[in-house]
């Protein structure tokens, strides 16, 4: 009986308390764990802010560290880390979730593990979480599992680790069987004694008395024997009430034998969870004496008296008495053995723990082969245990150790003196899977493990420190070099006692002392070898000095100059700069002082002053205007010249751009100038020989050539532009009267032809109008095929007389987009009217020919010029050759031409030759000069070739000339080419148009308002004609709306077609058409403020003369007159 109640006692009340207390112990294990590996992350935190390692780095070690860890009885239990979003960071057996958003994964239950995770992980010490997962790499089994979590802030790293309740009942089942071994044990010994005794007493019933007094003193030695047990001893009668209870009893549960004899066992001892199952186990004992504790040994728990939970280890035996069969129970208190056991998991969970996270290398190794090592050696090696186990250092080492012994040859040495009992301390070399060397701080010493002698090698990567380490001596000999090598004087002085720390070379040279400079303290060497002067020759106090004050004051210099006297008494200019160098607490360690020889950059400085002063004296002695100004117009320079041509004094030009607009008061024409200079500053293209006129300030107006080109910097950054101006205005006059002069020398060279060939034109005219006369009435049609001819020699005539004047005109040169093909035609036909015919003229033109940007009247004078010239070297033989051509060439290199060369591109190519005598080679670079000339006296000024040349330069291109004597000359002119537009000059060849308006006609030759009266009344307009402009203006004055339109003469005695129109204009606006027979250009400047509405030339056909009328009539209608003026 006591045995049963013993049992239950077990079963009920001790077993369901271990489980709790086996639970709470896992929980705690898991905790402290998990504060394990934060332990770990903060080393490496300590690191990153220690600088040792950058924050990337430190993660992906600690990473790659905590996934190798493993623990538990399989060495199958791990860690995970995820973050705050959540997003899975690392775990170890769901690689595939790693990098993975898991705010919404469920477990089969549907609850989301990780947001409850991240919320429990948040509270402060973490916590723990209930859910489902897979038990450790086991995809297939989904149990119940409870884990602690909890946060790592710096990094935002939620860290876990749990446990599964299917292991925690499995290590409680075990631990039930042992209890059962036990509590069998002491049932079937308690079996043994009531067998015997049953025995005894069948065997000797006629000595009862001897049997009893037997019995009565074995049950004294057997209370003898329980009371000095150490475990308890209990017995359970059939009841289930305790009969038994010795002293080891007492002291296990609190009981005395008074309190607890004749109670039910199981209410006090079971925990009350528990109670049902002690009562189950014990209630067949007063049936049969069987139960599924008998023979057992079991590890349950137990209430003491004071209601804590004990555990205990029972033996269950069952023993029959008088028929009735009794539980007996040995009962062990196994606190101290739980304890120790539990310390004994958790220490060797602690240790593998701190084994696989510590950041050494530890390897564990008997008879010189690794049979153990943490997760740190198995990253570096790239192996698992099982492929490490039984090697040796040497197998993951380089063949020589940096020291230069051979690897097996050192570690055999370590080893042996290590397995001596020596413990050594030295440096290893290993070599990674990946070939590099990692450099480690080995302590190897012999341990007792488990009775096992073995040698346990800490290994700290020391790889980074010597790296560090290097190049620190590295960085120290590459500073000491710099130092050395610098052509700068450095001194470093100890802030403590002033003493001098190092000296260059430079600075010893510059002082004229040697290294003994080192051996005394500072201020004995300031006395006699040198000393210090400031910039204005006076000696500096010692404690004034730079290098003094850097160190004694933390007082900095910058770039400040002095003087070093030496003893010989030379002197050195130098330019000082001193700082003090601090410790983290501002406390001044040294003073640093650089100073460098300054002595050239003086002499230099010097140099450019007096250079500057000379240059100064050049610009503003020059005879040229010397400009410069900013990328904003702004005048930086302005020299004496600038101010005797302008007549604006510098005072009031410079810092400004207002001198412009002085200069240039039209503001189209100052944009436009404006324009051009800009480009110089965009493009850092050169402007050469471009004609401006300015207004002076005394009201005046000149002409200047400039030379504008941008000026920069050595790293091209200021943009600044110099002008050079010519005052060119005398010139340009004189040059004006010598073209002409030469001009007219042309025209009178060409006058024989002009004449014949005008002769024949007024031959013809008179012929056939005398024809005419006499054919009118008797042979009408006669007649008029004899006024045909009339018409068609008029014409010729008129084109002639046109040629005449633009080439013999004066004009003021206006460049502007020209075609070449055109004018070079023009050239040709008049060359035929006055070159005899017995010389023939060839003309050749490509069809790609560009425009250039030229002035027409000037390339038409030097083309003139040219092919005089031509017709005069062939004179003698009275018969020749003169060709024109004008082409495209493209030259890949420079063109040599006359007085300067062309850079590469395309030209626009004008080629005039003749078959003349040709040009002896000695006068070739001669005949361009002014007023040379190889024609006889009074035959030529000598100066066509030079005003030619001249032209041609002046508008960037260039003569080439190639002659030989006897055997002609080949001039080419070289321009380049100008893409710009191009308006074609209107021609009225369209069918006679007229109109009903009415028309005042004004010219003083009768005839011809005569005819043009006739003219344009039989075109249906109604015409009144005057002759004189004055009596003209009186008929307009009175009757000024009878009149649409007004044409009139220029050129007429009493007042001017000009005159008239703008007296016109005073009484009423309307269109007028000015009529001349030679168009200067003042007068088109007084046309465009007087309104004229258009120009036509004389002689006019009656075709041109209606379609202008029309035109400027129509054009009225449509704008209104807004006196602008067209010129045909």
């Amino acid at each position: 009986m006591s045995v049963a109640l013993f049992g239950a006692t077990v079963f009920f009340l001790i077993l369901p308390r271990m489980e709790d207390s086996i639970m709470a112990e896992k929980r705690e294990m898991t905790r402290e764990l998990v504060q394990t590996i934060v332990e770990l992350l903060k080393t490496y935190q300590e690191d990153v802010d220690n600088g040792i390692i950058d924050l990337d780095t430190a993660r992906k070690r600690a990473l790659k560290r905590i996934q190798n860890v493993r623990y538990g009885s399989e060495i199958k239990d791990y860690f995970w880390i995820n973050d705050l979003a959540p997003r899975m960071i690392m775990h170890p057996y769901r690689s595939d979730l790693n990098g993975q958003d898991i705010a919404n994964f469920t477990d089969i239950n549907g609850k989301k593990i990780f947001v409850e995770i991240v919320q429990e992980a948040g509270k402060p010490g973490g916590g723990f979480v209930e859910y489902s997962w897979q038990h450790q790499d086991d995809l297939n089994r989904i149990i119940p599992k409870i884990s602690y979590v909890t946060l790592f802030k710096p990094w935002g790293w939620v860290i876990g680790s749990g446990l599964y309740y299917d292991d925690v009942e499995i290590e409680i089942a075990k631990l039930t069987k042992m209890l059962t071994v036990v509590g069998l044990g002491v049932f079937i010994l308690a079996a043994f004694l009531s067998g015997y005794l049953a025995w005894i007493g069948l065997a000797a019933t006629n000595e009862k008395q001897l049997v009893m007094e037997a019995l009565q003193h074995s049950e004294a030695k057997f209370r003898g024997i329980s009371s000095s047990a150490n475990d308890g001893i209990i017995m359970i009668n059939p009841e289930g009430l305790v009969s038994f209870w010795n002293k080891a009893a007492e002291q296990i549960f609190g009981y005395h034998a008074d309190e607890i004899l004749g109670k039910d066992l199981h209410r006090l001892l079971a925990p009350a969870d528990q109670y049902s199952k002690y009562s189950a186990v014990i209630s067949r004992f007063p049936k049969d004496g069987v139960g599924v504790v008998v023979g057992n040994t079991l590890e349950l728990n137990a209430l003491h008296k004071d209601r804590k939970e004990i555990p205990i280890e029972l033996s269950v035996s069952a023993l029959n008495f008088d028929d009735e069969w009794h539980a007996v129970g040995i009962v062990r208190d196994i606190s101290e053995k739980k304890k120790a056991i539990l310390d004994l998991q958790e220490s060797e969970t602690k240790y593998r723990t701190l084994f696989d996270s510590t950041n050494d290398i530890i390897l564990l190794m008997e008879n010189n082969g690794i049979v153990d090592c943490n997760a740190r050696a198995l990253d570096l090696f790239h192996a698992d245990r099982p492929a490490i186990s039984g090697k040796t250092i040497v197998d993951f080492s380089p063949e020589f150790q940096s020291h230069g012994l051979l690897s097996r040859t050192a570690g055999s040495r370590y080893i042996n003196l290590a397995a001596d009992n020596k413990p050594q301390h030295f440096e290893w070399t290993y070599q990674s899977h990946e070939g590099e060397l990692v450099y480690t701080d080995v302590v190897l010493k012999k341990i007792n493990l488990l009775g096992r002698d073995l040698l346990m090698a800490v290994c700290r990567d020391i790889t980074d420190y010597k790296k560090r380490a290097a190049e620190k001596e590295q960085a120290a000999s590459l500073f000491n070099t710099a130092i050395e090598q610098s052509p700068a004087g450095i001194m470093i002085a100890d802030a403590a006692n002033g003493n001098l720390l190092h000296v260059n070379q430079a600075a010893l040279e510059m002082l004229g002392e040697t290294k003994k400079i080192l051996d005394a303290d500072y201020s004995q060497r300031l006395q006699p070898a040198w000393r210090i002067l400031d910039s204005n020759g006076q000696v500096v106090n010692p404690e004034d000095q730079p290098l003094r004050k850097a160190f004694t004051q933390g007082v900095v210099t910058s770039n400040k100059t002095f003087v070093i006297e030496k003893s010989d008494k030379t002197r050195i200019w130098i330019e000082v700069n001193a700082c003090p160098v601090l410790d983290n607490n501002g406390r001044i360690l040294f003073g640093v002082v650089v100073f460098t020889d300054i002595n050239q950059r003086i002499q230099a400085e010097e140099a450019m002053y007096s250079l500057n002063q000379f240059q100064e004296s050049i610009i503003d002695n020059a005879m040229v205007w010397l400009s410069v100004n900013d990328e904003t117009g702004n005048v930086i320079l302005w020299n004496k010249a600038a101010e005797e041509i302008s007549g604006y004094n510098r005072k009031h030009v410079v810092g400004n751009n207002i001198i412009w607009k002085w200069a240039y008061p039209d503001e189209t024409y100052r944009n436009r100038i404006g324009q051009k200079f800009a480009e110089v500053t965009r493009t850092g293209i050169s402007i050469q020989n471009e004609e401006t006129t300015i207004q002076c300030r005394d009201g005046k107006t000149k002409t200047i050539s400039w030379h504008v080109c941008r000026l920069t910097d050595k790293g091209k950054n200021r943009l600044e532009v110099l002008s050079l101006g010519y005052d060119v205005t005398e010139t340009k006059s004189l040059q004006n009267q010598l073209l002409q002069t030469q001009k007219l020398e042309a025209v009178g060279t060409l006058a024989a032809g002009i004449a014949h060939d005008f002769n024949n034109v007024l031959w013809g005219i008179l012929g056939f109008s005398e024809m005419a006369i006499a054919q009118l009435q008797s042979e009408p049609e006669k007649a008029k095929k004899s006024m045909e001819h009339v018409l068609e020699a008029g014409n010729r005539a008129k084109y002639m007389v046109q040629q005449i004047l633009q080439f013999s005109r004066q004009s003021k040169i206006a460049m502007g987009p020209l075609d070449l093909k055109s004018l070079v035609k023009e050239v040709t036909k008049l060359l035929k009217a006055t070159v005899p015919s017995n010389f023939e003229i060839r003309l050749k033109i490509s069809a790609s020919v560009s425009r250039v940007h030229a002035d027409a009247t000037q390339i038409h004078q030097v083309l003139m010029n040219l092919c005089t010239n031509a017709y005069h070297a062939m004179q003698q033989f009275n018969q020749g050759v003169l060709s024109l051509s004008l082409d495209m060439v493209v030259a890949d290199c420079e063109i040599r031409c006359h007085s300067k060369n062309l850079p590469p591109g395309r030209y626009v190519c004008i080629r005039i030759s003749d078959t003349g005598h040709g040009i002896e080679t000695g006068n070739l670079n001669k005949i361009f000069d002014p007023y040379f000339t190889t024609k006889g006296q009074g035959e030529g000024t000598g100066l066509g070739l030079a005003v030619s040349l001249g032209i041609i330069n002046s508008h960037c291109g260039g003569i080439q000339i190639e002659s030989r004597k006897g055997e002609g000359s080949v001039f080419s002119i070289y321009l380049p080419p100008n893409e710009g537009d191009f308006v074609e000059v209107v021609s009225y060849t369209e069918k006679i148009i007229g109109g009903t308006e009415r028309i005042l006609f004004v010219d003083d030759e009768s005839a011809l308002t005569e005819m043009t009266e006739s003219m344009l009344t039989e075109v249906g307009y109604t015409v009144t004609g005057f002759s004189s402009s004055l009596d003209a203006l009186a008929f307009f004055s009175n009757h000024s709306d009878q009149f649409d339109l007004v044409v009139t003469d220029q050129t007429m005695p009493g007042m001017t077609g000009l005159e008239l129109a703008e007296k016109i204009m005073e009484i009423r606006r309307l269109p007028i058409i000015l009529c001349t027979g030679f168009s200067e250009n003042i007068i088109r400047t007084s046309m465009e403020r007087s309104g004229i509405s258009l120009i036509l030339k004389k002689p006019l056909l009656r075709k041109e003369l209606s379609a202008a009328i029309r035109n400027v009539l129509d054009e009225k209608s449509e704008k209104g007159n807004d006196g602008q003026y067209t010129d045909y």
